[in-house]
């Protein structure tokens, strides 16, 4: 059996049937399939009339190569008539080659090999030799779009292409996204054209890695009333608004923030905390408006750490077993109670705690669960220290060695008192000497040679000798008020038989019998009264109140008050007037009121 196709004439004028069809609608789709044409004679050269199996088989090479594609007609047989024949590739039982990858239509084959040979099989023979597909003139166009080649436009390959000009993609109303942009080192890489700016998208784990000579990235609403630069100078973040500088808030509004909101840096809230902030060793974090707490610090050398703009004052809070540890200039700590206007100054020139209140302590009443015990310091015009003990007289003498630490805290020059009481009889006992490491007792009387008795040695701390008790006036130093233990004792009056008052006014009744309980307080009063005891309702106290505390929540989300997306803030979270600042608010001066008296008898 011998064929031979009559001419290529057939087949490229198919082709460019095809491709002049592409161009007249291009919305379709053109058909997969190319119009072939045989003659086919047998052995003595004589056309052939029949029926027959046939097979076309697509190869990559004239010879060898890999074999494509297969379109088979084994059940419905092709016609043969006078020796003509006509098929449509593409249109029989169409499978993928013996070749690599997978190919079941011929444009995919034509789309990834530029040389495609057919090889004809009739029945159980292999007609050869195979016969290379060509184009149709016109169909060589193909390759161009309105006269432009295929590289003018951008395609699905993978293959890298580049475009002169402006390009604009605009998906308006198709729901999805204009570009989306996917490879390995990134989404996106964008460059101005002399290299002082460039991005890129989606770099790693960062969403925009972007540079620039003047700043990394700058951002404005459309009407200009809020901007921002990012990444400028010496900035992380520098942002601009007509309301705030920058807002933020979660998703469920638990929690939001201004920052740069009128005369607030931050201004934040939440559910659990208004800030949460963190080292990046973990080392140190606080929380700031968390529950009942204003501050809540941990740190792994201090909870916090506070200093003023000269480093004249700084302290820190909660380091090590410490509470409080503070240093200043002039004195480290300074305490008021705006109340009873007792204050403390904490070292403080040359004095552990100065003010105008008393050193006490307290401890649990033994025998009444409900009430304590306060107990109150000595106090003088001098720094006093004591010592004290029991001693015998051994042969109307005694040499007694007082305290080992006294000498250390002692001056030893001047101001030791020694007082000495003798036990169980009247004894008349004298000091023979006194230092601050030792007491010498001794008594002339012969029955008193044995005789046992109590010591006390007082002296004068030690360096402490030339503090002055008057002293210029820096602050106003009254008497602390005393309202809230009048309100006491008036609300359980069985209190007032432990005050130094009434304990001191039944002893002297008791001492003199025609007082009748009636004492002369004129004088006290008069001192008091000099001296001034302190009225909170009247005594100016100057004090740094903290900024109003604004509402809870913003009213509405970002976004929904209009296109620039920034809440306003609003009056009723408003820090205050624009422009003003915490001020230090004083009690207005007023006349001092009449001193309470100190009650008579």
């Amino acid at each position: 059996m011998t064929w031979k196709q009559t001419t290529t004439r057939y087949l490229v004028a198919t082709t460019a049937v095809a491709a002049l069809a592409a161009l007249a609608a291009p919305a379709a789709t053109p058909p997969d399939r190319i119009h072939f044409q045989g003659v086919l004679r047998d052995a003595q050269d004589k056309p052939l009339d029949d029926w027959f199996e046939m097979a076309f088989r697509f190869w990559s090479a004239e010879t060898g190569g890999d074999e494509i594609l297969v379109d088979r007609y084994m059940d419905e047989k092709v016609i043969v008539s006078g020796g003509l024949f006509s098929v449509q590739l593409g249109g029989g039982d169409v499978v993928d080659g013996s070749g690599p990858g997978t190919y079941t239509s011929l444009a995919q084959v034509f789309a990834d090999y530029p040389n495609v040979w057919l090889e004809v099989q009739v029945g159980p023979e292999t007609l050869s030799p195979r016969i290379e597909i060509a184009s149709a003139g016109y169909a060589l166009n193909a390759g161009r779009l309105a006269g432009r080649p295929a590289g003018g436009f951008l395609d699905t390959s993978n293959a890298t292409q580049t475009k002169s000009g402006q390009l604009i993609v605009d998906a308006t109303g198709l729901t999805t996204y204009g570009i989306e942009g996917y490879g390995d080192l990134g989404g996106g890489y964008f460059e101005d054209s002399n290299g002082t700016g460039y991005a890129r998208i989606a770099d790693g784990d960062v969403g925009i890695r972007a540079y620039g000579n003047a700043i990394g990235g700058y951002f404005e609403d459309r009407n200009g009333s809020g901007y921002a630069h990012v990444a400028t100078g010496e900035y992380g973040m520098r942002a601009f608004g007509n309301s705030a500088g920058g807002y933020f808030e979660d998703t469920d509004n638990s929690g939001y923030s201004y920052v740069g909101a009128n005369d607030y840096g931050i201004r934040a809230f939440g559910s659990a905390a208004g800030g949460y902030f963190k080292d990046t060793d973990n080392s140190g974090y606080s929380y700031v408006g968390a529950n009942d707490y204003g501050i809540r610090a941990f740190g792994s050398a201090a909870g916090g750490y506070f200093k003023d703009t000269d480093g004249s004052g700084y302290a820190y809070v909660g380091r090590g077993d410490t509470g409080i540890e503070a240093y200043g200039t002039f004195y480290a700590g300074y305490f008021r109670d705006t109340y009873a206007g007792t204050w403390t100054r904490v070292a403080s020139d040359g004095y552990k705690v100065y003010g105008n209140g008393t050193v006490s302590f307290t401890q649990n009443h033994p025998e009444d669960p409900s009430r304590v015990v306060v107990y109150h310091a000595p106090e003088a015009s001098e720094v006093a220290v004591y010592t004290r003990g029991s001693a015998r007289l051994d042969a109307g003498r005694a040499v007694v060695a007082l305290d080992a630490t006294f000498p250390w805290v002692t001056n030893p020059d001047l101001g030791l008192t020694a007082h000495l009481t003798p036990h169980g009889r009247a004894c008349l006992l004298f000091v023979e000497s006194i230092s601050t490491d030792t007491l010498v007792a001794a008594s002339d009387d012969p029955r008193c040679a044995d005789v046992a008795f109590d010591y006390m040695v007082w002296g004068l701390r030690i360096g402490f000798e030339e503090l002055t008790p008057v002293q210029p006036k820096e602050e106003e130093a009254y008497i602390p008020s005393m309202a809230s233990h009048r309100e006491r004792v008036a609300a359980e009056p069985e209190l007032a038989a432990f005050t130094a008052l009434e304990r001191f006014k039944a002893m002297r009744a008791a001492v003199d019998p025609r007082l009748d309980g009636k004492i002369d307080l004129s004088r006290a009063q008069a001192l008091v009264a000099a001296i001034h005891e302190f009225d909170p309702e009247v005594d100016t106290i100057e004090r740094l109140d903290p900024p109003a505390a604004p509402a809870d929540g913003p009213e509405s989300a970002p976004g929904e008050e209009g296109p620039v997306g920034l809440p306003e803030v609003r009056a009723d979270r408003a820090p205050g007037p624009a422009g003003a600042s915490p001020s230090v608010a004083a009690v207005a001066e007023a006349p001092p009121a009449p001193q309470p008296a100190l009650a008579p008898g």
